[in-house]
């Protein structure tokens, strides 16, 4: 892994999320790499028809829990 390679970690507004932030951006710090925090949102459940996108209040809680995960890394 180059210092030009992200470490990249997955956010679902879990504890075990945070933690595994916390762990990654440590391991960013000790190689000197960018860590790039994730979070995939499925906004159309399998077998639904109304792909109409994703509502405000969804699209809150995702940036929220990005946000949390922001300010978990840091504070490490």
């Amino acid at each position: 892994m180059t210092a030009t390679t992200p470490i990249v970690v997955g956010v679902d507004g879990s504890d075990s999320a945070l933690h595994a932030v916390r762990w990654a951006a440590g391991e960013a710090e000790l190689r000197a790499a960018p860590l790039r925090l994730v979070h995939v949102c499925t906004v159309v459940p399998p077998g639904y028809v109304d792909a109409s996108g994703p509502t405000d209040a969804l699209v809150d809680r995702c940036r929220q829990w990005l946000w949390q995960a922001t300010e978990a890394a840091r504070t490490t």
